[in-house]
């Protein structure tokens, strides 16, 4: 005789116990570690993690049906639910027991018309027990929780495509307060420390002010407070990202701190659908390093944030610089720290990383070589030009010259900048003599760069990158 009994999994939302029709559960896993958030989510949408390659939305359902969220998130369990090849991740406390019920044991629910999360399909009856059962199709529908096809993998740094046709892109990575975010170097004009700001005309709550970038007045944004963060502190910690948009437009964006370059191929980068693009319009997918990444031209789709800064372009437009330098080329450069400021031309340097944990030291290798360090299967020989100390803190930049891989060690960091042609000059040789003593033959040239505060111009040397592939020109005579 047939059984036309169906099996449901039982678990509990703090004291509510919920089924799911067992055919929808793929498997239970504990909470993950490491989970991206995406910002201006709804507050019952966790975020992103993944599980074997494959990006899994999180829900907390305990938020989303109004009970509340108890506990230590650590503590939890998260159910992988598909539906049509879409996966989410339910949040509950802990799992009960397998139930085999027949159709009599339920009674449906029914809601008012506009509910906005109507995804408790029915109430399952055993005994005294009232269990509220999930209904997957409807949950799929709710509003800002992004789909995911289950067929669409990341890597992790294991190329999954066909890359060798595909040019390499890169990215800026950036904090805003324990968001990972990201924009494509293309999109960035300068990354400045926090100078004077003077007040602006078009204001809203995450309106800053105005900066003058040699002679460019640049509307920032608080975009942690556009964010729900509190008003951000202006310090010497933190910057400002300058971006440039679609008809050369300008903003600068507030960050708690830029991290480093990331590299990726276009079709690493995951798309997230079902995000409401009135609120989250200004993210375009996820890095395969569990980053968001974010468009500066969809910030114009924003009405207020487009205000501000076409608002402030026509008050404050150059006419006379535009002119002058029209039809001039401009060069991007990185800066960062050997105790003294330097910079490179950002298509130089094919990445930035974190010093490395482990290194490789040749025998009779020179002072100067730190070592060899095994990236992605690629050897890079670590040069620090600087004199011994901790490196824990410390970035390496790395170049490469036909088969070879240099990485330098900097202090850190710094900024991120486009010049003219015309602010570029020949290094005198007063210049390369204050110079370390190992860098004076790297010197190429020197720019003028607006410190952002003043009207004053200061000097940075510009370092020739190939010739950290020639040491006889970087060891002490």
């Amino acid at each position: 005789m047939k059984d036309n009994k169906s099996i449901y999994g039982s678990f509990f939302v703090g004291d509510f116990e919920i089924a799911l029709p067992i055919e929808s559960v793929q498997e239970v896993v504990n909470y993950p570690e490491n989970i991206t958030p995406i910002p201006l989510a709804p507050h019952f949408f966790t975020g992103l993690f993944t599980l074997r390659g494959m990006v899994i939305p999180v829900v907390n359902l305990g938020e989303l049906l109004g009970l509340g969220s108890s506990g230590e998130m650590n503590h939890k369990k998260v159910a992988i639910t598909t539906y049509h090849d879409i996966k989410i991740g339910l949040v509950f406390d802990s799992t009960h027991e397998i139930l085999k019920v027949s159709h009599d044991d339920f009674n449906q629910v029914s809601y008012q018309e506009g509910s906005s999360h109507p995804v408790i399909k029915n109430i399952l009856k055993i005994g005294e027990r009232l269990l509220q059962v999930i209904d997957i199709e409807n949950l799929i529908k709710v509003e800002d929780i992004p789909h995911i096809m289950s067929s669409v993998r990341i890597s992790h740094g294991v190329q999954k495509t066909d890359t060798k046709t595909e040019k390499k892109k890169q990215a800026i990575s950036f904090l805003i307060g324990d968001k990972k975010l990201a924009f494509p170097m293309d999109d960035i004009f300068e990354i400045i420390k926090i100078p004077k700001m003077e007040k602006g005309y078009v204001n809203y709550p995450y309106s800053r002010g105005l900066i003058n970038l040699r002679g460019m007045m640049i509307p920032v944004m608080d975009y942690g407070h556009f964010l729900n963060h509190a008003l951000m502190e202006a310090s010497d910690e933190k910057q400002i990202m300058i971006l440039t948009l679609k008809d050369d437009f300008k903003v600068g964006i507030m960050v708690d701190a830029v991290e480093s370059i990331v590299g990726y191929y276009e079709s690493e980068v995951l798309t997230i659908s079902n995000l409401d693009m009135n609120q989250h319009g200004f993210y375009t997918g996820m890095l395969p390093q569990n980053i968001l990444l974010m468009k500066a031209d969809l910030f114009l789709n924003h009405s207020e944030i487009s205000q501000i800064i076409k608002g402030h372009a026509k008050l404050y437009q150059n006419v006379a610089t535009k002119a002058r330098r029209k039809n001039t080329a401009k060069e991007t450069f990185i800066s960062f720290k050997i105790k003294s400021e330097y910079c490179f031309p950002i298509l130089d340097i094919r990445e930035i990383i974190e010093f490395p944990k482990e290194l490789t030291r040749p025998i009779g290798a020179p002072d100067y070589i730190l070592g060899i360090y095994n990236l992605r299967g690629k050897a890079i020989t670590l040069i620090n030009l600087d004199e011994a100390g901790d490196y824990t803190q410390k970035k390496v930049i790395i170049m490469k010259n036909d088969d070879q891989y240099v990485g330098l060690v900097v202090d850190s960091i710094e900024n991120i900048f486009s010049i003219y042609v015309e602010d570029k000059f020949p290094c005198p040789d007063l210049m390369q003599n204050n110079q370390n003593s190992r860098l004076k033959g790297l010197v190429r040239e020197f720019v003028l760069l607006n410190d952002g505060a003043t009207i004053k111009n200061k000097p940075l040397v510009v370092l020739e990158a190939l010739k950290f592939f020639q040491p006889e020109t970087y060891k002490v005579a």
